[in-house]
């Protein structure tokens, strides 16, 4: 009985077709719990069936098949009791997915038309939509073109930043000015957070900084007009008349000839002047060796000739800043671009300044004194520096310089020099690029470095002590300890210390004493209660003379003050390049000092206190020694 009520009746069947629309919502929705449940609903049966299937059939079905549903769930009734017991207890299944309970589904009602499909036998399906899926895209129209509109205000943005950039002003401005003019230009969309971090990566790894240079020649030079060869200063002689045409007078210098002829005859001033426009101006490798050659073979026309005002001259034409006529003038630095191309130099620059390397020795003393002061400004050049056969030509030229002044008044002119160089040169980089660029390849040359490097160190301190003074030391360590530009503070200059400790170095050398305690073999420790010298070992060790255990005192003094100042500098590897860079000139020094300055290498202090290692090898050897009494008297 129970299963012929489960299944819809015939009479169920014919009379779909009639039922009214409550009835067909009530049986869409029993279609639908069955369909997601699981469960087969009983059709709703009306009047006209209920009357067709007899008042038996429906008593038995009301009272034997009735079931009972609780939250969309059929419940078993109680079949030992007509009433149902369990109505008011609470489902096991449902208290334990109580928390994981699905929503519930949507009525067929609030589904798509195209989503179901209704059966003649009442039967509800769902069905997949005929329409394709709405495509989700990751970009769109109006994505794409804000994008593209943001992406060219970024254009138009750089490009109008290269161009304020590469404004000329701006190429030899410092980086400070070089930060402001990028923070002007930036458009900060984050509320200053962005540029503020760009300019932290940029002073970090010094991508704005630019150290000063130096440009001897001006970038606004005229063109020479050639000069007409004077021949009028010859002589209506025979020789004279290979001088007037153009290709005999090639031919002549050429083959020897003129030299040949001047050694004898007297050279005239305008032909003089006119080879020295000829190597200046108009270059030709082939004769230019020539005119330096004849004109050296007339020493007393280039001692005449080449006088301060005329060197002036020359340099001037060729297109040097107004530097020559006033040597202490101050130098203006430079801060150029590192993409700037360097500067043309002139051609015949170098054939004057070997004009000057052959007649150094027969210029007279002014003259000597100022091609030094020129070729000195004319050294650290920034092209110069990049052109090393020239470079190695000014520097052999300047050697003769110095070596051609007379020894009674080289210190004199020498100092005038170097006071005229602290006077011009004020930036630390640009005189220890000055420094750096000078000669060492001669006792003189190395002196000279020095004590340039030295003055331009302990300035505004004057340098009255040779360098061989053991009061130089002290000077050294109270200048470290008292000068503004070797204290830190916080807007500090890193790279203008690196540049001074690099002069300090230079100017230290092997150190301020002639070592002459080095001549002389040092003896053993001798005292009344030690062995005769006789019977000393011959790995004894030695201690240091007095003069010699002073000039190692006051390197280790040096030493540690510069240690000192190294340890001042703390974030060296993460703060900036120039942090970097100047902690490690400190270091360097500071180990050259302790381990080649310090004739007897590297300080150890020994275990009985301050003393060095070689007093406690002696203690030990004392406190070993045995008599040669008691020896005897054992044997």
């Amino acid at each position: 009985m129970r299963e012929a009520s489960d299944s819809p009746t015939p009479a169920t069947r014919i009379k779909n077709s009639t039922l009214t629309d409550e009835q067909l919502a009530r049986k869409l929705q029993n279609d639908w719990n069955k369909e997601t449940k699981g469960i087969a609903v009983e059709a709703p049966i009306s009047e006209e069936n209920r009357a067709m299937s007899g008042g038996s059939f429906s008593s038995i079905n009301s009272s034997s098949s009735k079931r009972v549903f609780r939250r969309d769930q059929e419940v078993v009734a109680n079949s030992d009791s007509d009433t149902d017991s369990s109505e008011g207890l609470e489902d096991m299944d449902y208290l334990l997915q109580q928390n994981t309970k699905k929503p519930p589904a949507p009525s067929p009602r609030e589904q798509m038309p195209s989503q179901i499909t209704v059966f003649s036998k009442g039967i509800t399906r769902l069905k997949k939509s005929i329409l394709p899926p709405t495509k989700k895209y990751k970009f769109s129209i109006d994505s794409l073109v804000e994008e593209t509109r943001k992406n060219k205000k970024q254009e138009e943005d750089f490009a109008a930043a290269r161009a304020k950039l590469a404004e000329p002003n701006l190429e030899s401005a410092p980086s400070d000015s070089v930060e402001k003019t990028l923070v002007s230009i930036v458009e900060d969309d984050e509320g200053g957070s962005k540029t503020e971090r760009l300019l932290l990566a940029m002073r970090r790894t010094n991508a704005l900084q630019r150290d000063p240079t130096w440009h001897f020649f001006r970038d606004d030079v005229e063109g020479q007009s050639r000069r007409i060869f004077p021949k009028s200063c010859l002589p209506r002689k025979g020789w004279a008349s290979m001088f007037k045409e153009p290709n005999k007078r090639d031919q002549a210098f050429m083959a020897g000839y003129a030299r040949q002829v001047f050694r004898y005859q007297d050279l005239p001033e305008e032909l003089a002047n006119w080879m020295i426009d000829e190597l200046a101006f108009f270059p030709r490798d082939g004769i230019n060796t020539e005119y330096i050659n004849t004109l050296e073979c007339c020493p007393g026309v280039l001692s005449s000739l080449l006088t301060p005002e005329k060197l002036n001259d020359i340099f001037h034409r060729l297109g040097a800043k107004d530097v020559g006529a006033d040597p202490t003038k101050v130098l203006a630095p430079s801060f150029d671009s590192p993409s700037r191309p360097k500067q043309l130099l002139p051609t015949g620059l170098r054939w004057i300044v070997q004009l000057l390397q052959q007649a150094a020795s027969d210029l007279t003393q002014d003259s000597q004194v100022q091609a030094l002061n020129i070729l000195l400004r004319l050294s650290f050049d920034d092209s110069i520096n990049f052109d090393v056969p020239l470079r190695n030509i000014i520097q052999d030229t300047i050697k003769e310089l110095l070596e051609s002044i007379s020894d009674a008044e080289r210190s004199q002119h020498l100092q005038q020099v170097i006071n005229n160089l602290i006077t011009a040169v004020e930036d630390p980089v640009l005189q220890n690029q000055l420094v750096t660029s000078l000669p060492t390849s001669s006792p003189l040359t190395h002196r000279f470095q020095r004590r340039l490097a030295l003055a331009f160190f302990l300035h505004p301190t004057p340098v009255t002590e040779s360098l061989t003074s053991a009061a130089l030391p002290a000077i050294i360590y109270d200048h470290l300890g008292t000068s503004p530009h070797l204290q830190i503070t916080r807007d500090f200059s890193y790279t203008g210390l690196g540049a001074r400790m690099s002069l300090l170095d230079k100017a230290i050398g092997p150190g301020f004493s002639t070592l002459s305690f080095l001549a002389a073999p040092p003896t053993p420790a001798s005292s009344s209660t030690e062995p005769s010298a006789s019977n000393t070992n011959a790995n004894t060790p030695l201690l240091p003379s007095p003069e010699e255990k002073a000039f190692n005192e006051s390197i280790d003094l040096l030493a540690a003050r510069i240690k000192l100042l190294s340890n001042q500098i703390t974030d060296a590897s993460t703060s900036g390049m120039d942090r970097c860079e100047a902690k490690s000139v400190c270091q360097r020094l500071h180990y050259r000092l302790e381990g080649a300055v310090r004739t007897r290498g590297r300080r150890i202090k020994g275990v009985f206190g301050d003393g060095d290692e070689d007093e406690g090898k002696m203690i030990f050897k004392r406190f070993f020694q045995k008599d040669k009494a008691d020896v005897g008297g054992v044997m």
